[in-house]
């Protein structure tokens, strides 16, 4: 119903194509000939050229993120994750378990790692996700192949070449030359600009450092590049060192270094994965968001009870991903913690400018 040219505009504004509706307008000229038509046909064009040529950014961006899924278990969450429609999901480690079955540990072989990455790419769910969602990835133990052993891993780089593979990284980049894949993105315009730091706490472990004196030179200089918001992922937590897990509690003059380096940035937060649930941590300021569990069987309560004096929210204790809303207008990230269906468990608002924790 209503007039057939006001339709069309509809159909278009929509985001149908201009060439889906010619033959439909083309008879409208010519057996209804209206100034209607004229003033309608100079609004659409206006509309045309603005969409072909403003490179406007959006005010809001969407990360997903989590880690440790079992490859033995259903995975369910993808599809949650999928109905949140992120821009942008973040592995924070252990998408696949290439030295454990669900039991016990394995022998990891070249095969085996292929295999596993294989099994993942192939899940329906995840593979749709990955399909229409740009993701970015850095490595934990299970899915860089050793359950404790880092620089002195035997495949290490066999598993760097299926990992990078894997995750489409483009040949012939830095990250493929050099040593590790330890990386970094940027994301909008200025104003807008987004930084994420990847961080590899695998390729370089040894007994008494984490990172390796390249990449401590690296990371030193990509803080200094100018953004509006940066994210610095590592795949253990930072902040809490209570736990004697593997954490950077055990490494405490890698710990201090780092803290030292992020705590006087504006702007800037920490996110985590590895210990089997999820927890927000606070340290003068300086904001961690930990995210680990996205499948039943990587739940482990037992770790969620060691101490963390730094914890300000948690623990979760189910499976679980997490989320951060970027709104650019109103200069704040939501932080939220998410259940299988897509329920929010935990919610936390950071102010861009000030890093301001706030319930």
């Amino acid at each position: 119903t209503g007039d057939p040219i006001a339709v069309c505009l509809v159909k278009y504004m929509s985001r149908k194509t201009w060439t889906a509706y010619p033959s439909k307008l083309l008879t409208m000229i010519f057996e209804r000939k209206y100034l209607k038509f004229l003033f309608l046909s100079f609004c659409i064009a206006a509309l045309f050229s603005c969409s072909q040529n403003s490179k406007t950014e959006p005010d809001n961006f969407r990360i997903a993120f989590g880690s440790c899924a079992g490859d033995w278990a259903e995975q369910p969450i993808w599809s949650a994750i999928e109905k949140d429609q992120p821009d942008l999901y973040i592995s924070l480690g252990d998408a696949i378990y290439a030295d454990w079955d669900g039991e016990k540990l394995v022998e990891v072989t070249p095969e085996l790692l292929a295999q596993k990455w294989q099994a993942l790419g192939t899940r329906p769910d995840f593979a749709e996700l990955k399909q229409i969602t740009p993701m970015i990835a850095t490595w934990d133990n299970h899915d860089y192949g050793s359950h404790d052993r880092g620089a002195d891993f035997p495949l290490k780089n066999i598993s760097k070449s299926q990992f990078l593979n894997f995750w489409d990284e483009p040949e012939n980049t830095p990250r493929r030359e050099t040593p590790g894949i330890y990386t970094d993105y940027f994301y909008g315009a200025e104003g807008k600009k987004l930084h994420v730091i990847l961080l590899d706490t695998k390729s370089f472990k040894n007994e008494t450092e984490l990172l390796g004196g390249a990449q401590w030179d690296w990371v030193q200089s990509r803080l200094k590049m100018p953004a509006d918001l940066t994210i610095l992922v590592s795949s253990i937590q930072i902040i809490p060192d209570e736990k004697n897990m593997d954490e950077w509690g055990r490494y405490p003059k890698e710990r201090e270094r780092l803290l030292d380096m992020v705590n006087n940035l504006q702007s800037l937060f920490l996110l985590s994965g590895n210990v089997h649930f999820a927890e927000i941590s606070s340290k003068q300021g300086l904001i961690e968001v930990t995210s680990s569990g996205l499948t039943d069987a990587n739940i482990n309560k037992k770790y969620a009870s060691r101490p963390n004096q730094y914890r300000t929210a948690g623990p979760v204790v189910q499976p679980h991903y997490g989320v951060l809303d970027i709104d650019w207008a109103d200069l704040n990230v939501k932080i939220s913690i998410r259940s299988e269906s897509g329920e929010e468990l935990i919610t936390r608002q950071i102010e861009i400018s000030t890093k301001t924790d706030q319930d």
